[in-house]
């Protein structure tokens, strides 16, 4: 039995908050969902007896699983999906979902033998399944559940929580929920060193307790406690112990133990603890402003499907087997929940890349982001907006050498003021996320900034990504770098005010008027008689540049983008004109 579940509502529950301490909130919510998704796969596999060597992929919220087609098994996925579903329907009304599918299989569907030409058995399971799966979503509830949500009733003293926006019982002599409550105190246990997460049957005295559903609908409970804890719990009250995890360490002599890794790197301060989004904002060169990433892997479900199928071949299925999809699966795990922590710290061997030439002389130092997701195929990043834009080129051109080119990914990337709604971030984010994947049929794009950004051309500031790193970072700001490094003595290339007169003709330079006024103030530029050979040949090799640029649309384009780095990270920090 090939069994699927994926939660619906992610996005929702992640970002949908406002208040104080949001970027802690924000990752503490991240992680609840991906302790959650792991807890759910162990309660099931525990439930049918086996263990984790039957768990095919598990990502995002989505997992596959190969059961035993039994009585037993399909009763106890039957069970799971309702007590879940009625546990969450109990706690987060219509907010999550747990949708589940399942198909039977056999040995030799598995194994894809008998494929033709035009069938593969092992393809065909993961077609069944996905209409397994839409199904479930098309129901989500009965006719019960939906008289059970109308007639959930408000106490008086019920009032929407200030973080999440949902009317449940507040704490007493604060405005957040319980559950708002929990989360927020253990987001602080979430950066500490030596800690093992422990969900229990049992409430454990002076810990958070944080609720966790089981199969029958009941609840466990979640706590991060310390090494030393659980070895001391175990051999009290070892028959209260569900599952531990530990999250990229492997603690010994811990019973139910799984070592998940996990996307957690985060800036810190002096102390130890996180940057607050005010100060990854301050630690922005230029302009004090929030970079937010957002990116997935192209085409991945299509590359699970037919990602070893042979073109143009009579042995075109013979590769296609569930034990190099699983590997598959498993790689691209590590790629984005191991391997971009040592990525973005900085013992990471690889060269970096860096918007700026000064930047790159300072030296190698931690990244000032931080992780909110990173999972299964996507991630979420915030930090300081340079810091963030130049971990996705590090990102994408790892993962590049990673698949060895034949996987790629798009990102959407935004810049925000530290104050701006998370849920908006979030909204807008995934938008340029969708325009880079929408630039054409082959996608591996990234988008920049936002759509009332002055470009030329309808897509924006949207590139492949060659494109993005050779033509608009090393080619383009790199010659307005290196004008006003060697003429920043001279009057006439003093100052951002040129490049926004020019960035103003550059964008109506469709009009053959604006052209000449380009070019005349270029030639406003010419050095006088005291400049030195290098800054007269600077100025001539710059100004023969930005002409040849903005005859061509595309250029002027690329131009533009470059622009608005460069003055992003020229930006007075006083200057408050966004």
């Amino acid at each position: 039995l090939m069994f699927s579940f994926d939660i619906s509502g992610i996005q929702r529950f992640i970002y949908t908050i406002s208040g104080e301490g949001a970027l802690k909130t924000l990752r503490a919510r991240s992680f609840y969902l991906e302790i959650f998704a792991e807890h759910l796969i162990d309660c099931l596999l525990k439930e049918c007896g086996l263990s984790r060597a039957n768990l095919i992929y598990s990502g995002g919220g989505h997992c596959y699983m190969l059961l035993p087609n039994t009585e037993k098994t399909r009763k106890a996925v039957q069970n799971f999906s309702q007590g879940v579903n009625s546990w969450l329907l109990e706690r987060f009304g219509d907010l999550l979902y747990l949708a589940t599918g399942s198909t039977e299989c056999s040995a030799d569907d598995l194994m894809n033998a008998g494929f033709t030409e035009s069938y593969s058995p092992y393809k065909d399971i993961f077609i069944r399944l996905g209409r397994s799966l839409s199904q479930s979503k098309l129901k989500r509830y009965s006719a019960d559940d939906i008289r059970r949500m109308n007639s959930i009733s408000r106490g008086e003293t019920e009032r929407e929580c200030k973080v999440c926006g949902e009317v449940r019982r507040l704490v007493l002599g604060d405005d957040i929920c319980d559950f708002c409550n929990k989360l927020r105190r253990i987001s602080s246990e979430l950066i500490k060193e030596n800690r093992v997460l422990c969900v229990t049957y049992e409430k454990i005295e002076n810990a958070i307790n944080l609720d966790m559903p089981l199969q029958s609908g009941r609840t466990a409970y979640l706590n991060r406690v310390g090494y030393d804890e659980v070895i001391s719990l175990q051999k009290a009250r070892r028959d209260i112990i569900l599952s531990t995890y530990g999250i990229n360490k492997l603690y010994t002599g811990v019973n139910y133990y799984s070592k998940l890794w996990m996307g957690n790197y985060f800036a810190k301060d002096s102390d130890g603890g996180m940057f607050t989004f005010e100060e990854l904002a301050k630690c922005s060169r230029g302009i004090e402003k929030i970079g937010v990433l957002r990116a997935d892997v192209d085409f991945l479900g299509k590359a699970f499907i037919e990602g070893f199928e042979r073109q143009d071949s009579r042995e075109k299925y013979k590769y296609v087997a569930l034990s190099r999809y699983s590997t598959l699966s498993r790689r691209l795990s590590l790629f984005f929940k191991k391997y971009i922590n040592e990525i973005l710290s900085q013992d990471f061997s690889d060269p970096r890349f860096y918007l700026s030439k000064e930047k790159a002389r300072q030296g190698r130092q931690d990244r000032k982001v931080t992780i909110v997701y990173s999972g299964g195929d996507d991630l979420f990043i915030v930090g300081a907006w340079d810091e963030v834009l130049e971990v996705a080129v590090d990102l994408r051109t790892i993962f590049e050498k990673y698949t060895g080119g034949a996987l790629t990914f798009s990102a959407g990337f935004g810049m925000f003021d530290r104050t701006f709604p998370v849920s908006r971030m979030a909204e807008l984010t995934a938008i340029l996320e969708s325009r880079a994947k929408g630039i054409d049929d082959k996608k591996n794009a990234i988008s920049l900034f936002g759509e009332d950004m002055p470009v030329g051309g309808g897509i924006g500031h949207t590139y492949k990504w060659d494109v993005f790193i050779e033509k608009v970072v090393n080619e383009k700001l790199r010659a307005i770098e290196d004008y006003f490094e060697i003429s920043k003595n001279l009057d006439s290339a003093k100052g951002n005010a040129f490049l926004y007169r020019l960035m103003g003709f550059v964008v109506r330079a469709g009009d053959r008027v604006n052209i000449a006024r380009c070019a005349y103030l270029l030639g406003r530029l010419i050095p006088n008689e005291k400049a030195s050979d290098v800054e007269r040949e600077a100025y001539s090799r710059f100004s023969r540049d930005v002409y040849k640029w903005i005859l061509n649309e595309e250029d002027r384009r690329q131009l533009l983008t470059a622009i608005n780095i460069y003055l992003y990270l020229n930006r007075n920090k006083e200057d408050k004109n966004d």
